[in-house]
């Protein structure tokens, strides 16, 4: 199903990008309208044709899809024999919605920071090391040439290669699921939705394992109302707005109260009215604006 999506206005500075073809670019803003929440979705060339292109596209797409994995702005990767796409600057450009169904295809098992990683995980789970055959007999077996023999001998070199890769990627089989997954819940009940492309690579930097994941997530619902509560009480004071979620997390906030407390913490919009959270909002948007305006030299 087509979601809308956001394009962001460096899109149309990129020259990477400028090196394609238009259709590959316009294929490009096309594929985040049928990727589900966390960028991904099946590599079917004729599928995403139907989709994206139903009256027609003017080249090969699966060659355009190419082009685009060979600039990394997609992957193209194989999980279980099945095909698939991640594109692998999603959270930093698309915010989905909150009620938009959980992914239902297998992550790229990358840290998706590490682009080299992932691109070499890529590669190498499209490599097919196809089973031996069975043994012939004697009398089937063919003359070999010495150019032959020669060949023969490279393939088992090249086989001994497979199996070194194979080694590095089972090293690279760090998978981002449970971590995406818990951002999202993270980030369901932060105070402040603002920052977020910040506020993921913190997450991923400092979280290192589920267990801890659950009590940065437990802290952060037990602060929330609290830490809202103080971004208004600051806001009326024209003392500025909320606490990011990412400086929270580079703070290492999680440790101020203890997250295994039995507190449920109620949404925060049933303790404070839309307006004012509106309000803090847009003041934190406000602010960020600014400062980004601050940063590039503007007056």
């Amino acid at each position: 199903m087509a979601r809308s999506r956001t394009i962001s206005p460096k899109f149309f500075e990129n020259e990477d990008l400028a090196e394609l073809p238009p259709e590959a670019r316009l294929l490009f803003i096309g594929l985040w309208t049928i990727a589900d929440r966390s960028g991904r979705l099946e590599d079917r060339p004729r599928r995403i044709q139907g989709q994206l292109f139903p009256f027609g596209y003017p080249s090969d797409i699966d060659q355009a899809l190419s082009s685009l994995d060979d600039l990394d702005f997609i992957l193209r990767y194989q999980v279980n024999g099945n095909n698939y796409i991640q594109i692998p600057k999603w959270f930093l450009y698309q915010h989905p919605h909150p009620r938009e169904n959980d992914s239902g295809i297998p992550p790229i098992p990358c840290d998706l920071t590490d682009l080299k990683g992932c691109r070499t995980f890529s590669r190498l789970s499209k490599t097919k090391v196809l089973p031996s055959p069975s043994v012939p007999s004697v009398s089937s077996v063919p003359s070999v040439s010495s150019s032959e023999a020669k060949s023969a001998s490279d393939d088992t070199c090249g086989s001994t290669r497979k199996s070194s890769r194979k080694k590095r990627e089972r090293k690279l089989e760090v998978t981002v699921s449970w971590l995406d997954s818990a951002f999202e819940e993270f980030w369901a009940v932060v105070w402040a939705k603002i920052g977020r492309p910040n506020a993921l690579r913190k997450y991923r930097e400092l979280v290192k394992s589920p267990e801890m994941a659950e009590t940065v997530n437990r802290a952060a619902a037990a602060q929330a109302p609290r830490l809202l509560a103080e971004a208004v009480a600051r806001r009326q004071q024209g003392a500025g707005g909320p606490l990011h979620p990412a400086t929270w997390l580079n703070g290492a906030r999680w440790g101020d109260e203890d997250p295994t407390a039995e507190i449920i913490a109620k949404p925060v919009s049933r303790q404070l009215t839309f307006g004012e959270i509106k309000e803090i909002q847009t003041q934190a948007y406000f602010e960020e604006y600014i400062q980004r305006d601050l940063e590039r030299g503007k007056p």
